[in-house]
């Protein structure tokens, strides 16, 4: 019977994240990395052309992105690798397809859990095995093991654990981990596979000193193909952490809007502790300067900016109900990279949204308070909550929710 998967209901970005960040190699430069390397690469058994292994590559990410599942992916993309293979081969199509999506979701899941916020709230994991005929002996072993989250055994048995695998990780409450019986000891004598034994990671930057110079020279070209939100905003200035910068950017990778900001870049994004105060002493969070193409966001953010459970028509604005002081900054960067959209686009949407402008303020269906400023502002603050609060955006003004759509999808 053939593997049917599809993706989650809502869209899962820290898996997309990861599968988007994946380089495409042939199998001679993929051999020459590490293992912790080759986990941040892709490349296929028996497939020379790097074209192919490319275009293998974005159909895993537009599946993984779409929902699509197995049985579609396979009908577009099968009959190009069945030539490349010299025949059909099912099931190592159905493996490249199972491997990369469940691998995907969960680096996913592992970058949500070591969150430190979520890691407070939920401080025990449990593994999660599939127990059926086709459970190998390290997961039917490993299943309902319940240890603390900063276990370092995790960083050896984090699944996936070898091909094929179907086992997950559940984050536990100390409550919940309690009723499970609390922690467990480690069944002796498992051992995961080579290549394998490693949680999954978030990025990989090699070290030009590890390659030969005709290898580093091709990686190099690879590189410069992924999708990265940092490839069309030049420069970002502050101090981040990794977790901090990729929480900021993933707000706009979440867009899917990098081919159009190839062509329309962002001149760079500049944190500071707190941005100059208008003449009339309103306080902004963050500025887009049309001249220069740069963006300011304040940062860190002052309290009582953001975590706020107002809905939609009684924030402030839409970057307050951020869960955490950075995603409240990654809310302000979409809504001040809208004003860079809205100026690009203007002689053909101005009309339009202008006129949803005005019908929102008559109706009092204007999503926050900083969209009465003008429509400038709207259609930030739209934009914001459609990235950000899309369910809760589709319920309070379904109009304003088809006219951004529109604008978003005419840029991807």
């Amino acid at each position: 019977m053939p593997w049917q998967v599809r993706a989650d209901p809502l869209r899962f970005e820290e898996a997309e994240a990861f599968l988007r960040q994946k380089v495409p190699l042939a199998q001679q430069e993929y051999r020459a990395l590490t293992l912790q390397e080759a986990q941040q690469a892709f490349t296929l058994a028996g497939v020379a052309q790097l074209d192919l292994i490319h275009e293998t590559l974005q159909s895993l990410q537009t599946a993984l992105e779409a929902g699509t599942p197995y049985e579609e992916w396979a009908r577009l993309i099968g009959p190009r690798l069945s030539a490349a293979w010299g025949g059909a081969k099912p099931w190592r199509l159905e493996l490249i397809f199972r491997q990369n999506i469940l691998g995907a979701y969960a680096a996913g899941r592992y970058e949500q859990q070591t969150d430190p916020q979520v890691r407070v709230a939920r401080p025990y994991w449990m593994y999660d095995a599939v127990l059926d005929s086709g459970t190998t002996p390290i997961c039917r072993g490993l299943n309902g093991l319940i240890r603390p989250a900063d276990d370092p055994v995790w960083e050896r048995i984090y699944p996936p654990n070898h091909f094929g695998c179907r086992a997950g990780v559940r984050s536990l409450t100390g409550r919940e981990a309690e009723a499970r019986g609390g922690v467990t000891p480690l069944p002796p004598g498992l051992e995961v596979p080579p290549g394998f034994a490693r949680p999954p990671t978030a990025r990989w930057e090699p070290d030009p000193a590890k390659y030969p110079p005709e290898l580093w020279e091709a990686l190099q070209g690879k590189l410069a193909e992924r999708i990265e939100i940092g490839r069309e905003i030049l420069e970002l200035e502050g101090r981040l952490s990794r977790t901090e910068r990729r929480t900021l950017l993933r707000g706009v990778e979440g867009l899917r809007i990098n081919r159009w900001l190839r062509e329309n870049p962002i001149a760079g994004i500049k944190l500071l502790p707190k941005l100059p105060e208008t003449r009339e002493g309103t306080v902004f969070f963050g500025n887009y300067d049309p001249k220069t193409r740069r963006i300011s966001l304040a940062f860190p953010r002052p309290e009582r900016t953001w975590a706020s459970d107002k809905p939609l028509g009684e924030l402030t604005s839409v970057s307050f109900s951020g869960k955490s002081p950075i995603q409240a900054v990654a809310i302000t960067l979409v809504h001040e990279l809208s004003h860079h959209i809205y100026s690009a686009l203007r002689d053909d949407i101005e009309n339009r949204v202008f006129v949803r402008y005005m019908e929102t303020k008559k109706q009092g269906r204007v999503v926050s308070r900083r969209a009465n400023i003008n429509v400038l502002e709207w259609f930030a603050e739209v934009a914001a909550a459609y990235r950000f609060l899309r369910t809760d955006l589709r319920r309070f003004d379904p109009e304003s929710f088809a006219i951004i759509e529109e604008v978003f999808e005419s840029l991807r």
